[in-house]
C-alpha cells in the first residue's frame, strides 16, 4: 500500500483557517480546498501549468492526507498543536484563481490548489483528549517526528520519507475506520463553543460574542483552578493544566470572573463547582486532599479569586 499511494502531513492553522468556508464546502461538495506552495508556470503555448518538479506535482489522486491544526485553544500556557484529520487527495494539484479558494479575497492571482475528501476525524473520546497526537505526544512516541510549516515544508512518506510507517499504521488505525461515523462536520461541532455559562448564569444576550477570523464564535479559555495555583504548589499542576480544568468562557464573563463584584464572583464559583465533569476532575485527580481535609473547597475557592 505505501507503494502505491503517499502519505503527507499538512499544517491547518486553528486561527486563520476559515471554517465557516471549509464546513460549507464540505456540506455541498463532500470535499475542501487547500492551496500548495509554489506558483503555476506559465506559457503562451500551455497557459498555466504546475511546474514540474515542483512538491504540487508530487501529490497524486489518492495520497492520504493528515492536517496537523495548531494554535489551538488550550489549557495550558502554551498553544496546542495536535493531527486531528485525514482526507484522501480527490483533484491533483492544479491552477486556480485564489479568489475560488479563499472566498474572503477578490485576488485572482493564480495559486496550485487541490481537493481533499473523504474526511474523518477522530472518535469522541481521542476529540477531547488534548494529549492525545498532540506535539508533546508525538515525539514522545515516534523517534524523529518532524511537523509541517508552511506550504511547502510537508513532511511525507515515499519522497522525502520524513513520516515514519509506524506513525502512519498507528494514525490509519485512529482514523480510517471511522470513515461514516465521525466526518468533517464532528471537528467543526466540536470546534464550535458556548460560554459555559450561558443558560446558567445572566441573560442569553451577555453572553453574546463576535465572529473571529477563523469563521467561528470567538470565546476565551480560562482555568478554574487558576494557573498562579500550580505555581504555589506543583501538585496542583496536574490539575491546572488537565483538560476538564479548561471553561471555555464569553468575553463578558471571563472579564467577571477576574474583575467582577466579589458577590457575583461568589456565585459563578458555585455554579462551576455543581458541575459534574469539574467534580469528577476534582475527585479522581484528589484536590481535597491536596489542599487539606478540612478545608471546605468552596472557601479555598474565594481565596484563590480574592472574594
Amino acid at each position: 500500500m505505501l507503494n502505491e499511494i503517499n502519505y503527507w502531513l499538512i499544517p491547518m492553522n486553528f486561527d486563520n483557517c476559515n471554517y465557516k468556508q471549509l464546513e460549507d464546502e464540505w456540506k455541498k461538495n463532500k470535499k475542501i480546498m487547500w492551496q500548495v506552495g509554489g506558483k503555476p508556470k506559465y506559457t503562451k503555448t500551455r497557459g498555466y501549468e504546475v511546474p514540474n518538479g515542483s512538491m504540487a506535482k508530487s501529490i497524486n489522486k489518492g495520497d492520504v492526507i493528515y492536517f496537523y491544526v495548531t494554535n489551538l485553544p488550550s489549557e495550558s500556557k502554551n498553544k496546542l498543536s495536535r493531527i486531528m484529520l485525514r482526507g484522501v487527495v480527490e483533484d491533483e494539484p492544479y491552477p486556480i484563481e485564489k479568489s475560488k479558494v479563499y472566498i474572503r479575497t477578490y485576488d485572482s492571482d493564480m495559486i496550485i490548489g487541490f481537493s481533499i475528501g473523504s474526511i474523518t476525524t477522530l472518535c469522541e473520546k481521542q476529540l477531547h483528549n488534548n494529549v492525545f497526537l498532540s506535539l508533546e505526544y508525538l515525539k514522545k512516541q515516534y523517534a524523529n517526528f518532524q511537523y509541517p510549516q508552511g506550504r511547502t515544508r510537508w513532511p511525507d512518506r515515499n519522497i522525502k520519507q520524513t513520516l515514519s510507517k509506524e506513525l502512519i499504521d498507528d494514525l490509519e488505525e485512529c482514523f480510517k475506520s471511522r470513515l461514516s461515523k465521525n466526518d468533517f462536520t464532528t471537528l467543526i461541532d466540536h470546534f464550535k463553543k458556548k460560554c459555559f455559562f450561558c443558560g446558567k448564569y445572566g441573560s442569553n444576550i451577555e453572553h453574546k460574542t463576535f465572529v473571529a477570523k477563523n469563521g467561528l464564535d470567538y470565546y476565551e479559555c480560562h482555568h478554574f483552578i487558576q494557573q498562579n495555583e500550580g505555581r504555589k504548589d506543583n501538585r496542583l499542576l496536574d490539575i491546572v493544566n488537565s483538560t476538564e480544568n479548561g471553561l471555555f468562557l464569553c468575553s463578558n464573563c471571563h472579564n467577571r470572573l477576574h474583575y467582577g463584584q466579589p458577590d457575583d464572583v461568589k456565585e459563578m464559583l458555585k455554579i462551576v463547582l455543581k458541575d459534574e465533569k469539574i467534580q469528577s476532575m476534582l475527585e479522581d485527580k484528589n484536590f481535597q486532599q491536596i489542599i487539606g481535609e478540612d478545608k471546605d473547597i468552596l472557601e479555598w475557592l474565594k481565596e484563590s479569586y480574592k472574594v
